[in-house]
């Protein structure tokens, strides 16, 4: 006995559809969230925050490509404020040295002039006797 008949599974399709596609808009809602709050994006807190699981989000090449987008961007922003952090470093060294080579000199002309203010007074005071 032979069943010719064809199964009804456009509702199951459907549903499967719906499904993925309501996992796909929590994950990109997920990773927008993310970034607007300046908060580390990975797949771990993608996914928590979403309600998937992480198998999804790395088999869903779209989704896992933007997530890497999101995490090389904030590195580059990281190493960029590093990056300023550490030539904001050189520069005051820079300017400390700077100032410290000015302070060296200014005390040198201080000293040579008190020795100058020396001898005038003894120059003074020998003078009226």
């Amino acid at each position: 006995m032979k069943l010719d008949h064809q199964r009804n599974t456009a509702g199951v399709k459907e549903y499967a559809q719906k499904k993925r596609q309501v996992s796909y808009d929590k994950a990109k809602q997920a990773l927008k969230e993310l970034t607007s709050n300046n908060k580390p994006i990975n797949f771990n807190k993608v996914a928590k925050l979403a309600g998937v699981s992480k198998t999804y989000l790395y088999k869903n090449q779209e989704i896992r490509s933007e997530i890497e987008a999101c995490r090389e961007r904030q590195n580059q922003v990281t190493n960029i404020k590093s990056l300023k952090n550490h030539m904001s470093d050189q520069s005051k060294d820079a300017k400390m040295e700077v100032l410290y080579d000015r302070i060296k000199e200014l005390e040198k002309d201080n000293k040579e002039l008190k020795e100058e203010l020396k001898k005038l007074y003894g120059q003074i005071y020998s003078s009226k006797i």
